[in-house]
């Protein structure tokens, strides 16, 4: 995904920690395509206005549950 600004290092340090914590509940592995999904995910809930670590974990939640079963861990 291509990002068209800059991060700076305490908003990335919030978006690797939900995505850490999300992705530990779930039983995603690092390094799989899964964690790249639920990264995708949190970039766009971002983008969408979701900015603090409760409104993220919590549009991650709603999206993962209409997911298919077998499309997450």
């Amino acid at each position: 995904m291509h990002l068209d600004r800059v991060v700076d290092p305490e908003l990335l340090a919030v978006l690797t920690a939900v995505l850490d914590d999300v992705c530990l509940a779930a039983g995603i592995e690092p390094h799989s395509p899964e964690r790249e999904e639920v990264a995708s995910l949190i970039l766009h809930f971002y983008g969408s206005g979701y900015r603090t670590t409760d409104e993220l974990k919590a549009a991650l939640d709603r999206a993962m549950r209409e997911l298919p079963p077998d499309e997450f861990a």
